[in-house]
């Protein structure tokens, strides 16, 4: 067992107890924050983060209904004819007060609240009304989504996908799901399940960042993938060193 300890002091922190112990409970979720196992202590810009998070999770909440969110798609190229392969497509928010705001702060928020589920639906559904277009207008590409550990873990996930790919007409083998090497280790026999019913549907499927955990290359062998994409830290200094 570990303790993730959060510090006020009186009198600077709370002039009474309620006081007190709301600001070492902000502090203790700041020790959280921080890998957990250790100790902080309050500060005034604690509270101003926290409500920032809440006012944050709060708006994120209608982000979807009021269309704030929109895609970027980043090119993968075949470096020897130098034509577009594929693309990945990348979520972003347009806050109507704050502007762009990074996936870093978002995406670990909507996967804490339950949010990712319906936020990555909303995302394969739009990446395939956009193939939808792109092939009608000639131009056969294939897009690649990064699925959170939340989603590959969701009962409905292989459902909700055949759905999105009957509304929208697109073949199952124009969409690519790209899933991180941690979230395919979570759980092997149900991991395992889901691959293979993915596959049969049709669908590509990436290992997105190999080389961060387990890099164990006997691992692969038993799991149905296409295409792995090896983070930059495994082969970070590759030629020279």
């Amino acid at each position: 067992m570990t303790a993730s300890i959060g510090i006020a002091i009186y009198p600077d922190d709370g002039q009474d107890a309620a006081t007190l112990l709301k600001h070492a409970d902000t502090a203790m979720y700041h020790a959280k924050d921080h890998g957990r196992d250790n100790s902080q202590f309050y500060s005034a810009s604690l509270t101003v983060e926290a409500m920032r998070r809440l006012n944050l999770e709060s708006n994120l909440r209608s982000a979807i209904d009021r269309s704030e969110f929109f895609l970027v798609y980043q090119p993968q190229l075949d470096l020897a004819s130098g034509r577009i392969q594929s693309l990945e497509a990348l979520i972003r928010w347009n806050h109507p007060k704050q502007g762009l705001i990074s996936p870093m702060d978002f995406i670990p928020m909507a996967e804490e609240n339950g949010l990712i589920v319906p936020i990555g639906e909303w995302v394969l559904r739009t990446v395939c009304s956009d193939l939808a277009r792109w092939h009608a207008a000639g131009h056969p590409l294939r897009v690649a989504v990064n699925l959170s550990p939340i989603q590959f873990r969701d009962p409905q996930l292989g459902s909700r996908i055949k759905d999105i790919l009957a509304d929208t007409k697109v073949a199952p083998r124009w969409l690519e799901l790209e899933v991180t090497e941690g979230a395919l280790m979570e759980n092997n026999a149900s991991t395992l399940e889901t691959l293979i019913a993915l596959r049969e549907i049709g669908i590509q499927l990436s290992l997105d960042d190999f080389g961060t955990g387990y890099s164990c290359l006997s691992y692969l062998k038993s799991l149905p993938l296409n295409n792995i994409k090896v983070d930059q830290s495994f082969v970070r200094g590759l030629p020279a060193d």
